[in-house]
């Protein structure tokens, strides 16, 4: 297939080739083929109808999402978009472009915050009072949208009350996507998840049962969880339709919700499939990766002078690595650019282990299991299978595997503190305490030691932390954490320390 030429291209013509490319199999020269149609409808704005900005921006939004690294004239065309269809009249084909681009906007983030005001109302008005002119899809767009782009506004809500009202039309995935989104804003009206609920009890859509068992848990409500697990063991009687995702989403409720020991017999069924899953892809997969091994090679010369990664346990099914500083515990993208700071983990494992196709797989996070910042040091596991990495997956989302850390803190922490709690909000790869938004978190730790830098003032505290129970990626950090081991000249080599402390 030969690449699109859209110099020629009329305004229809630049939206139809977008949007082929987005949904083709044709990747290679698409990035650069999208980038130039974003720069004519950039240049050419007012030569465009609303719904064909509005079609190109969906087709980068969709291709956004396996792109190394969005452009920014993507963003661009995104938001010119969104700027086209706040204009339009209020009307239902307005209503259904304010959707579309707005899924396009919070799918790269492409929103400022004075556009994002102008979008919520907009959307507001058109599902409320007399009009709702909205389709129940464009309902579902409009929160996912609002949700993702962290808008806490009043419209937000009414467009959340709208969907109560619609809840039986709404088709599974559309509620899925709604439940999801909310739960990233810790939105917990009581109708809501109870309405919520009352679908996922009695769905056959088992992505909305998953959904909706890690809302509910995340919102702590566990006699409405509760309520719907009976439908869960009836849907895993037919495994062919349940995904590994959604075992995983159920495994991690019934933990987190305290449920684990009245649920024994759902969780082993749970384990039972996902270790049948995992062999199932094991055996799909063809090992041979001819020509890997030297890609990797040549690259890892790149990165000869820094201090190199070992493995400190290695198993048939998994290995556990020493990750030094500088190193970055990545997803295994061998699009992305190596040989600068920090350096792939994936490249280290994946010269070790060249037949390992997870390793390569981006879907899983290259087999890994749990992250460390560039500038920290510490073990890391990875899976070498499938079946491993699910099982391994299984054990720390039923808080079975025990996460432990030694942070150097800056002060003198009290010796008598052992546990922080706190909500956490993540957006944009960063977190902070937010009792708003944040989701439950907690963090057991111990200090252990007390430093003085010689000759000055600072002080530190070496601290043994271990991971409660958390939501998703969310944990607490404590206030004084701000260097990890080996950062700040004290410690610079990885420390070993024996366990003198007494037991979390």
């Amino acid at each position: 297939m030969s690449k699109p030429s859209f110099k020629e291209a009329s305004p229809q013509g630049v939206a139809n080739m977008a949007w082929a490319l987005a949904i083709s199999a044709l990747k290679s020269g698409s990035c650069q083929a999208l980038t130039h149609a974003a720069e004519i409808a950039l240049s050419r704005t007012e030569e465009f109808r609303p719904k064909e900005l509005a079609a190109l921006g969906w087709a980068l939004a969709a291709s956004a999402q396996e792109a190394p690294k969005t452009p920014e004239m993507w963003r661009q065309a995104a938001r010119t978009a969104l700027e086209v269809a706040l204009e339009e009249p209020h009307t239902g084909r307005g209503g259904r472009l304010l959707a579309q681009t707005a899924w396009a906007c919070a799918s790269m983030q492409a929103a400022s915050q004075p556009l994002l005001d102008r979008l919520a109302n907009a959307l507001a008005y058109h599902c409320g009072g007399k009009q709702r002119i909205l389709s129940n899809q464009d309902v579902a767009n409009g929160i996912w949208a609002l949700s993702i782009m962290s808008c806490q506004s009043p419209s937000l809500e009414a467009m959340v009350k709208e969907a109560e009202l619609r809840i039986q039309t709404f088709e599974a995935r559309q509620l899925a996507a709604c439940a999801w989104a909310l739960a990233t804003t810790r939105y917990q009206s009581k109708t809501w998840l109870e309405v919520l609920a009352a679908a996922a009890a009695a769905t056959s859509h088992s992505k909305l049962l998953g959904v909706s068992a890690w809302v509910l848990a995340s919102c702590e409500v566990p006699k409405l969880l509760e309520a719907l697990l009976p439908n869960a063991v009836q849907l895993l009687q037919n495994p062919d339709k349940v995904s590994a995702e959604t075992l995983l989403q159920l495994a991690w409720a019934i933990s987190f919700s305290g449920l684990g020991t009245k649920q024994r017999p759902l969780l082993l069924r749970i384990e039972d499939l996902l270790r049948l899953e995992g062999r199932r892809r094991d055996a799909a997969i063809r090992e041979d990766l001819s020509g890997m091994g030297t890609v990797v090679e040549a690259e890892t010369a790149e990165v000869a002078e820094a201090e190199a990664p070992s493995i400190v346990l290695q198993e048939q099914d998994f290995v556990i690595v020493h990750k030094p500083v500088h190193w970055e515990v990545d997803d295994g993208d061998m699009r992305k650019p190596s040989g600068r700071r920090p350096f792939p983990l994936s490249r280290f494992l994946q010269q070790r282990f060249p037949s390992r196709s997870i390793l390569h797989d981006v879907t899983v996070g290259g087999g890994f299991q749990g992250r460390l910042d560039a500038q920290s040091s510490g073990l890391v596991l990875c899976a070498l299978t499938y079946e491993a990495f699910l099982l391994l997956q299984f054990r720390q989302d039923t808080h079975d595997v025990a996460r432990e850390y030694l942070v150097l803190c800056h002060g003198w922490m009290p010796a008598t503190l052992r546990e922080v709690s706190a909500p956490i909000w993540s957006k944009d790869a960063s977190s902070l305490v937010d009792y708003d938004r944040g989701a439950p978190a907690k963090t057991f730790l111990q200090p252990i030691a007390w430093f003085r830098r010689s000759g000055e003032q600072d002080l530190y505290s070496l601290v043994a932390e271990e991971l409660g129970r958390f939501k998703d990626y969310w944990m607490t950090v404590t206030a004084w954490v701000v260097a990890a081991v080996g950062t700040v000249g004290i410690l610079s080599k990885p420390l070993l320390l024996p366990r003198l402390y007494s037991s979390f």
